[in-house]
């Protein structure tokens, strides 16, 4: 939901050190009742508080429930279709930028407790890097709420990406539950900017990729798979040669000894 004019108002003339009688312009009566939501601030009042606030009016009610009444007075239409043009485009960058950080947990989070996890690693939540980020993904999702309000119950974080306990156990719990969650969540990413598709270029798209800069995680990510996968072969190769060792497996034995009568 946008916010309400009132309440930034009042949040802006407490910045500056104003009281309601301290704002020129206005008279502290009706100031008064808009801060508290009883009286909706005209086109007129709202360029009298911007300018007591060194501000221009389209800037003190973008993102307010009075944006569109101030708008409608104030703007063209066809500057009205830009503003809601610009606006579109700067939700589906921030979209963006959150997919392209959440698909970085994702891929980390599957290729630590996927499929074939067999190497003990020492990836933390607690690491710097992963913090930074789980915190920019957070703060793409406070300013995406005006257009997913339930965006964070619809994008789950994994509580830990550290092993505890039995690795097995840990892998099967991990991934069955917390991993379902973190699939489901790019799903509804996905989802979300479907309709935001047309608001940029492939080109745009790589370039802001490109700009976030995850090199680093993207190698970390491959560097783990890479091992995953190299350890997953041993281990076939290992479960082989004991599968057809007669010293732990008796029917190996067995399995021989027709190939031995035809030999002789």
């Amino acid at each position: 939901m946008p916010e309400a004019l009132g309440r930034r108002v009042r949040q802006i003339r407490k910045s500056l050190g104003l009281s309601q009688k301290g704002v020129p312009g206005v008279n502290q009566p009706r100031l008064s009742k808009i801060e508290a939501g009883k009286e909706e601030a005209s086109a007129d009042v709202i360029d009298k508080l911007a300018a007591a606030f060194g501000r221009d009016g389209l800037t003190l009610v973008r993102g307010t429930d009075r944006e569109g009444h101030y708008t409608a007075q104030r703007l063209q239409p066809d500057q009205r279709d830009e503003l809601v043009r610009l606006d579109r485009l700067k939700d589906a960058v921030t979209l963006e930028i959150l997919y392209l950080q959440y698909s970085r947990i994702f891929e980390l989070f599957n290729v630590l407790y996927g499929e074939h996890t067999f190497v003990v690693h020492s990836a933390s939540w607690l690491e710097e890097r992963y913090i930074d980020l789980r915190e920019r993904c957070k703060s793409c999702m406070h300013r995406l709420t005006h257009i997913i309000p339930d965006i964070f119950s619809i994008i789950y974080f994994p509580d830990h990406i550290e092993p505890e306990g039995d690795m097995d156990d840990l892998v099967i719990g991990s991934w069955e539950f917390e991993g379902a969650d973190v699939k489901k969540s790019l799903h509804n990413l996905q989802e979300a900017m479907h309709e935001y598709r047309d608001c940029y270029s492939e080109e745009a798209r790589a370039a802001i990729e490109k700009h976030l800069n995850f090199k680093v995680i993207d190698e970390e990510i491959e560097a783990l798979r890479a091992a995953q996968k190299k350890a997953h072969s041993e281990f076939v190769k290992r479960m082989n040669r004991i599968a057809s060792d007669p010293k732990h497996n008796p029917f190996a034995a067995r399995s021989t000894e027709p190939k031995k009568a035809q030999e002789q």
